[in-house]
């Protein structure tokens, strides 16, 4: 199930808005395309989560946000420049048990691995069973990871946030539990 954010017209979207951006870097002015494609979207009807979602936003803004990059003389960098609003906010930073949880999990793609799978997975790479655990915990407080199950077969899954929306109606989304 994806995550909405209301608007500022009380809307429900996929994307937040923020006051300020600095359009002169390359993401900034590519995620400012992706919220004004949202709103057009939502304007003319689109529901999110169903019409479209978060990749499809992305595919749409691109062309947008390379067609506007040299007019508002946008620079692709890396982290985050000293004249970006976010400039000096602590980052959240991972340690490397959940870094190798989230590569495991994109790894994993469109078959999303059982919570059983990623203990033994990340177990054989020297991380701790309770390190993963709460990396887990950490993942899913933070709402980048979802946890689900196939009606199908049952069986308890770990999800990254982005991927629920194009599960599929047969996935449904529960409650953070480990049964190992």
């Amino acid at each position: 199930m994806a995550e909405f954010y209301e608007g500022p017209t009380g809307r429900k979207r996929l994307l937040r808005t923020y006051e300020t951006a600095n359009t002169t870097t390359f993401d900034d002015l590519f995620y400012c395309s992706m919220v004004t494609v949202e709103d057009g979207l939502i304007q003319g009807g689109a529901v999110p989560g169903i019409d479209y979602d978060r990749i499809k936003l992305a595919e749409l803004a691109m062309p947008l946000a390379l067609a506007l990059m040299n007019e508002y003389g946008a620079s692709i960098t890396t982290g985050i420049p000293s004249s970006h609003p976010h400039a000096g906010l602590e980052s959240a930073s991972i340690n490397e048990t959940t870094a190798a949880v989230l590569d495991f999990l994109r790894l994993r793609g469109a078959s999303p691995p059982s919570t059983r799978s990623a203990f033994l997975y990340l177990g054989k790479r020297g991380h701790t069973r309770d390190a993963v655990i709460d990396a887990l915990c950490q993942l899913y407080n933070k709402g980048e990871i979802r946890t689900a199950f196939k009606n199908s077969d049952g069986k308890h899954r770990i999800i990254l946030a982005e991927m629920m929306p194009s599960l599929g109606q047969e996935w449904v989304e529960c409650h953070l539990r480990w049964h190992i």
